[in-house]
């Protein structure tokens, strides 16, 4: 089989094996996880940002650049890579 298409079900299985991980986590850690990225998304660098202005994908865009291999990207890089990841289907 084509190279691709290994990496296509590796991404997939990745992602069902984090999925089902999520779901079981006790509400209590994913609350206070959500309380932690929302958080970050709102000071620092985005203190000017307001809390209740803030969208779930910027939350996620912002937690994402946190990380020190995401640290010299722009957000429209980070857009871009997470929009070929989820639309990286081959005929």
């Amino acid at each position: 089989m084509r190279s691709w298409i290994w990496r296509e079900r590796y991404r997939r299985a990745r992602d069902w094996l984090f999925r089902g991980i999520a779901d079981r986590l006790p509400r209590r850690v994913v609350y206070f996880a959500l309380i932690r990225a929302w958080a970050y998304a709102t000071t620092g660098d985005y203190s000017e940002t307001v809390a209740t202005e803030v969208t779930a994908e910027t939350v996620v865009r912002r937690w994402e650049r946190s990380f020190p291999e995401n640290k010299n990207r722009t957000e429209a890089e980070l857009t871009i890579e997470s929009l070929r990841r989820e639309t990286n289907h081959h005929g």
